[in-house]
């Protein structure tokens, strides 16, 4: 398939009327013009090219959700996320009964190479090794103290599945779970964490999980974990740009200060995302959504009702930031912290065709799967 028009946002340029061959699941050549190629999908002079999105913090959307742990949950989710500009995702659990995690991780285990929408690239687990004092919207009752035990129970019955954890360092009594994350080749993350700085020095993880929320503050007499996250230059940190976790000048604050370099967008939603106010769950327990603001009963912000295009657009209207930046935020960043870089995360020969065509406010009009058109808002 050969891809025509628009302006082609490619790893080193942009290519303005330029062409995508599309051969299989990768992208065989960009072309600077038409010429006489044979087109078969002419787009319009202002849409943009770019890669898909890779969404590493996700709970569920449309109705499905990760702890259904079933099929069609994960297909569900799956098919709908293209229409978002999401290509890649890594389902995420929540801190609920050690079996329904279970259930879960099997589910994923079983079917990610199964699905026919957006690639499974792995499972991010969030929880149950977390703070009691920063649960946010996780169910106290079910956190676990993060053991090496604990944690094998879990990476030794699906290998390679775990690629992110995301727990509380303070609460961590043996260096053998640090060992275990390490050998097992999963990303650390710190979130839902009371840490203070001093403590956050000695784990050298370098990720904070949705920066400022669920976790240790800056105060003027301790860094936290928020003041550590910003003060390293050698931190990611995510960010859930909704306008409800975190505001607009604080949005643009972390811009100026972490750049696009090191920061990762999220959506962190759960499944009332693309659907109407109403009642729901998350994790087991009864979630309100109210002008899109999804809550505990007790008020607590209980995930987000977020798509990854309206993160983009939040994004660019914040901070002004430039469609290269969002595509390291939301692409070229994720790609390469969980070693994907070499096939996703940009617009290259030789990697997969992972594309979202979108209009100037950032509607999908396209999105490809690994070559395969997967969703359009019109005909061809």
């Amino acid at each position: 398939m050969i891809i025509a028009g628009g302006t082609i946002c490619s790893e080193n340029r942009q290519i303005k009327n330029g062409a995508i061959e599309i051969v299989g699941k990768k992208i065989k050549e960009i072309y600077n013009n038409v010429n006489d190629l044979v087109v078969d999908l002419h787009i319009d002079d202002d849409a943009l090219i770019i890669p898909g999105a890779i969404d590493t913090h996700i709970h569920g959307a449309n109705s499905f959700d990760t702890m259904d742990a079933t099929i069609e949950s994960l297909e569900g989710l799956s098919n709908y996320l293209p229409s978002t500009g999401t290509t890649s995702f890594m389902p995420t659990t929540m801190t609920t009964d050690i079996s329904s995690v279970n259930n879960a991780l099997n589910t994923v285990y079983q079917y990610q190479e199964k699905v026919s929408g957006a690639c499974i690239i792995g499972v991010h687990l969030e929880g149950p090794f977390i703070s009691p004092v920063y649960p946010g919207a996780q169910d106290p009752k079910h956190i676990m103290k993060p053991t090496h035990n604990h944690l094998y129970s879990l990476v030794s019955k699906y290998p390679g599945l775990i690629k992110q954890i995301t727990f509380a360092p303070e609460e961590v009594e043996d260096t053998s779970f640090y060992q275990l994350i390490n050998d097992n080749g999963i990303v650390p993350s710190f979130g839902h964490t009371n840490a203070t700085a001093d403590q956050l020095k000695n784990t050298r993880i370098n990720k904070a999980t949705h920066l400022y929320n669920a976790m240790r503050p800056l105060h003027h007499r301790e860094l936290g974990v928020v003041g550590y996250s910003l003060m390293n230059d050698d931190i990611d940190v995510e960010l859930i740009v909704d306008g409800i976790h975190i505001t607009e000048d604080v949005v643009h604050f972390t811009y100026k200060s972490k750049s696009s370099e090191r920061i990762i967008l999220i959506t962190d939603s759960m499944r009332a995302a693309g659907l109407s106010d109403g009642n729901y769950d998350l994790g087991g327990q009864p979630v309100y959504v109210k002008d899109q603001k999804a809550t505990l009963q007790d008020g607590t912000i209980a995930g987000s009702t977020l798509t990854m295009n309206q993160a983009l657009k939040n994004m660019h209207r914040y901070t002004q930031s430039d469609i290269n930046a969002l595509i390291e935020m939301s692409a070229t960043n994720p790609a390469k912290l969980f070693n994907l870089y070499d096939r996703k995360g940009s617009i290259t020969v030789g990697k997969d065709a992972d594309l979202v065509i979108y209009d100037q406010n950032f509607n999908v009009l396209y999105t490809f799967v690994e070559g395969k058109l997967v969703y359009t808002s019109k005909e061809i």
